[in-house]
């Protein structure tokens, strides 16, 4: 936070690296050893915004940017709220919401969208309602068990069976060796190389 001649403000970093949706439907699914890279940093800046009372509220593949060296950022805090407070409107964007919420502000919400972009960066597409759901494994046998199972246990309708977003980046980390995203598709043409 800064303060301008406006009031408060938000200094945010510039994130020319495009976004993960962007890179998706570029490219299409991600590689696991990708998807730890974009993603363990994200679940550690949830665990971090949960730990102080935060909640980021609309966790999608279009609010995670990347700088140019690859960084993955979490962006659009303008929805976060602090925990427990009531939400005005859904909380979240159709995909990537928690059909479980009770209209309030709660970890189980960041962590089911988590969840649904870990799927979508897997798979190229939302996860979709459990019944109507595939099996990951079916469709991606290459992720680990454990990092498939904490996926499920996410989106799994009852709040109270998922885990915690740090336990998230963890089961991440320890699910493949993370390697550089290749974000070629997803940065703008107008963004020149190098920048």
């Amino acid at each position: 936070m800064v303060e301008t001649d406006q009031g408060p403000g938000m200094l945010a970093e510039l994130a020319p690296g495009g976004s993960l949706l962007a890179l998706i439907a570029g490219r299409g699914p991600l590689p696991v050893a990708e998807v730890v890279t974009a993603l363990a940093p994200v679940a550690q800046a949830l665990a971090h915004l949960h730990a102080e009372g935060m909640v980021h509220g609309d966790v999608t593949p279009g609010n995670i940017l990347f700088t140019s060296e690859g960084k993955p950022l979490l962006g659009d805090l303008g929805t976060g709220r602090l925990l427990g407070a009531a939400a005005a409107a859904p909380l979240g964007t159709p995909g990537f919401m928690d059909p479980a919420s009770d209209g309030a502000y709660h970890v189980g919400v960041d962590v089911f969208a988590l969840a649904a972009v870990c799927w979508f960066a897997l798979t190229g597409r939302a996860p979709g309602p459990t019944e109507q759901r595939p099996p990951l494994a079916l469709m991606v046998p290459e992720v680990d068990p454990a990092l498939m199972g904490i996926i499920e246990d996410c989106l799994s309708a009852p709040t109270d069976r998922r885990p915690p977003a740090a336990e998230v980046a963890r089961v991440l980390l320890a699910s493949a060796t993370p390697v550089p995203v290749n974000l070629a598709p997803a940065v703008h043409e107008s963004v020149p190389p190098g920048s």
